[in-house]
């Protein structure tokens, strides 16, 4: 099952304990991967099964910049390599 049903699904399950951030109308609908409040307002489901129901850009001291290095970096490998060699070599100096 994918992401985005799971959200769906449990979103639907669990509809009276959500609230629409721009009304504060209760949740009405579940379809597809949008979720829709009595007055119409409607929040749609990421494809990773996010649900933001954020009416205002949240600000960010993140650059698209600094998050596409970032990641360049952790796919690298280099940080997965350091821990390795660290718990490796410790558990050489203890055994």
């Amino acid at each position: 099952m994918k992401k985005t049903e799971l959200t769906s699904q449990f979103v639907a399950q669990h509809q009276q304990q959500f609230q629409c951030p721009v009304c504060g109308g209760g949740i009405t609908a579940v379809t597809d991967a949008t979720v829709q409040c009595k007055n119409g307002h409607s929040f749609d489901i990421s494809k990773k099964g996010t649900l933001f129901m954020i009416n205002a850009p949240v600000k960010t001291e993140y650059t698209d910049e600094m998050l596409r290095y970032r990641r360049q970096m952790l796919t690298a490998g280099f940080f997965l390599n350091r821990c390795y060699r660290q718990s490796f070599s410790k558990s050489v100096m203890v055994g």
